[in-house]
């Protein structure tokens, strides 16, 4: 069969004028029922078309072509004929790849699908059709081949960058059409009174957005104009999906829609009557597996949420922001930042202080319009809530929300709002001080050490020590009208008093004026971080990252952001330079490691002291009675030779003190450990 379809593909090569038989023998070798030829055959096919079978046009009918030219010749209609021969037998060729897209082998799928991205980044023949193809596989079920559609429309596009509004409205009109196999959609008497398998259609749709999402969110914009329209119809579908996910679940009713209609409300009774069907139908009635299917369905929708926030974060910027989208769309957010997940939250956050960052001060006036300015002041509130959201002790994005608060504090004009926002803060630090979360209250006044620092006069106002009674309302909605410019900070008081040395150092630091030397390493101040040290084990060194396209700014130094990576320490606790450093000189959060290592150096200088003295003792003053020793020591010894000498006792009984003074260290360490998760064990109970 190899060498068959080899001769054939010569034969078409030399001329394929002169041997359409040969063409039509390859085609009907891919239309046999054996999977595995008819792909080497299409192979074949498809190597042929790449390598120059086809013009770098479409290929015309030769009822399209202009046969009443006075200049026409015999010539002329021969070579249209046997375009329009193949532009038909091209037809035929992608019938079977459509047919080979559908197999139930994976292989199968996936080589096809490789097939037709070859042809639609080769030949712009029947493009629209083969993107169609392509496109669909974005909802496979197989995630191999899902991924490897996403990765075929990427290459595409760095071939063919003018294709980037193209390909976004054929996923758009793939991702925002319903799911087709639906038993809501169809007539009563079509299932026959039997439930329709309607599972694997919706999950079809969700898979397709998802992958969909991730491939949209990797594609290269720049500022052209033609760039802006592509930056602008991503956001347009980013929105259109998060009304189709939030609008889907039965509690919440889509923003700026009517109440739901009968016919909706029938659907819905009808999918809940599928699905207790085929639930007792397959035996998973169980409370247990109930559970589990809906934890997986909220884990997806998580997921890709998460996904279409990050496309939002990276077209925002090359979009053109105007009035009506942020009227139109900015609802969204907000409900996001209120009903999802404490990280889908604070993404939400991110994207709308993008938008509060570009309607802040607009081109054509200094100051931002009203409607501006309102969604600006919602911005504000709805962070300023956000500081009481319980779910923030324990979450995975405290750097990140932390980033975000220091740069709205410093872009906010109202310097009560400010004020508002650090005693909320420094009162959200004396909470999580009690659960022992330092790395948390550590990078909360490392925040408050920058916006002191650039902001004019808060310095002052929190150092201040005035006899002034405080008209601070910490529950009020709005931080401007809260009243936190009047009256004294006494909330930073009991951190002077903290346990940990680094909090009481900047608190002390910020309550006199001085700079405030907090690291912007969140990792530094974790329990895991202290056990690495104590027993000497180094950070690894982190890898230089390059630019990115798609992230630019991962290279950059990072100055003045907050981190969660653990950065690396030159200074190294077993060090013998470490050691004799002067206690004053040592940094807080190593006075611990200094001050167990210069008294472990001081025990061990002792025992060599004591050691000296004993073997002296033992050994005599009287040099000439050494000889007189040496032989009552030889008796000793042949009638007692099991006997321990004294000078070995000592060793023992210094090995012994050695051992009770390690045991002892031991056990301050292990009741430090043991305060700290009896704090958090304390915060979970409250």
């Amino acid at each position: 069969m190899s060498d068959r379809l080899s001769a054939l593909v010569l034969m078409v090569q030399a001329s394929p004028l002169h041997n359409t038989r040969a063409l039509t023998s390859l085609l009907s070798i891919a239309q046999k029922k054996s999977r595995e030829e008819s792909l080497k055959a299409l192979r074949a096919i498809v190597d042929w078309w790449e390598a120059g079978g086809a013009p770098d046009r479409k290929l015309k009918y030769f009822r399209d072509q202009p046969l009443t030219h006075p200049s026409v010749t015999d010539v002329h209609r021969v070579l249209w004929f046997m375009e329009d021969w193949l532009k038909k037998y091209f037809w035929d060729v992608l019938t079977i790849l459509e047919t080979l897209t559908a197999d139930p082998l994976p292989y199968v799928r996936i080589r096809s699908t490789a097939l037709i991205a070859a042809l639609l980044k080769a030949k712009p023949e029947q493009e629209h059709n083969l993107l169609r193809l392509l496109v669909n596989k974005l909802g496979d079920l197989h995630k191999p081949l899902a991924s490897k559609a996403s990765y075929h429309l990427l290459q595409i596009l760095q071939h063919h960058p003018n294709m980037k509004l193209i390909v976004i409205n054929e996923v758009s009109s793939l991702l925002l059409r319903a799911p087709t196999s639906t038993s809501a959609a169809l007539p009563k008497n079509a299932t026959n009174g039997k439930p329709h398998e309607n599972g694997k259609a919706a999950d079809a749709n969700e898979h397709a957005r998802y992958y969909a999402t991730i491939t949209f969110n990797q594609i290269t914009l720049s500022h052209s104009k033609v760039e802006k329209s592509v930056a602008s119809a991503l956001v347009g579908l980013y929105f259109e999906l998060f009304k189709s996910i939030l609008g889907s679940t039965e509690a919440d009713i889509p923003i700026g829609t009517d109440e739901p209609t009968e016919e909706k409300v029938k659907g819905r009774e009808e999918m809940r009557k599928d699905k207790k069907r085929r639930q007792s139908r397959e035996g998973k009635t169980k409370k247990s597996d109930a559970s589990n299917v809906f934890g997986e369905i909220e884990s997806g929708q998580e997921k890709l949420l998460g996904a279409i926030l990050t496309g939002l974060h990276r077209a925002l910027p090359y979009a053109e922001i105007d009035g009506p989208l942020i009227e139109k769309h900015m609802d969204i957010l907000f409900r996001l930042c209120h009903t999802s997940t404490f990280n889908i939250s604070v993404q939400a956050l991110l994207l709308v202080h993008t938008v509060c960052v570009a309607i802040r001060k607009p081109v054509s006036s200094t100051k931002p319009s009203a409607a501006a300015q309102n969604f600006i002041t919602r911005y504000y509130r709805v962070l300023y809530s956000s500081l009481f959201d319980p779910r923030l002790a324990t979450s995975s994005k405290q750097g990140l929300y932390l980033n975000l608060l220091l740069r709205s504090m410093k872009e906010d004009e109202l310097v009560d709002r400010v004020k508002a926002f650090i005693r909320r803060l420094i009162g959200v630090i004396l909470t999580a001080g009690i659960a022992g979360e330092i790395s948390f209250v550590c990078g909360c006044l490392y925040l408050l050490g920058e916006i002191t620092s650039t902001t004019p006069g808060l310095r002052k106002w929190i150092s201040s020590r005035k006899n002034e009674p405080s008209t601070f309302d910490p529950k009020k909605r709005e931080p401007e009208f809260a009243g936190a410019g009047e009256g004294c900070v006494w909330e930073l008081s009991p951190l002077l008093y903290h346990y940990h040395p680094s909090v009481s150092l900047h608190a002390n630091q910020l309550l006199t004026q001085t700079t405030v030397t907090a690291n912007a390493d969140l990792g530094l101040n974790t329990l895991s971080h202290f056990l690495d040290r104590f027993v000497y084990r180094n950070p690894k060194k982190p890898k230089p990252r390059g630019e990115s396209a798609m992230q630019p700014a991962a290279s950059s130094s990072g100055a003045g952001l907050i981190i969660n990576t653990e950065a690396v320490q030159g200074t190294v606790v077993r060090d013998e330079q470490f050691r004799k450093m002067r206690a004053d000189r040592v940094p807080a959060d190593q006075l611990f490691f200094h001050k167990y290592f210069s008294q472990k150096h001081e025990r061990t200088l002792e025992r060599e002291a004591k050691l000296n003295k004993r073997k002296k003792k033992a050994g005599g003053d009287d040099d000439d009675d050494d000889e007189d020793e040496e032989e009552e020591e030889d008796a000793a010894s042949a009638v007692q030779e099991d006997k321990p000498t004294q000078a070995e006792d000592s060793e023992e009984d210094a090995e012994v003190e050695e051992d009770k003074e390690e045991e002892a260290i031991w056990k301050v360490c292990l009741q430090y450990i043991t305060a700290i998760f009896a704090c958090s064990l304390y915060r979970i109970r409250l």
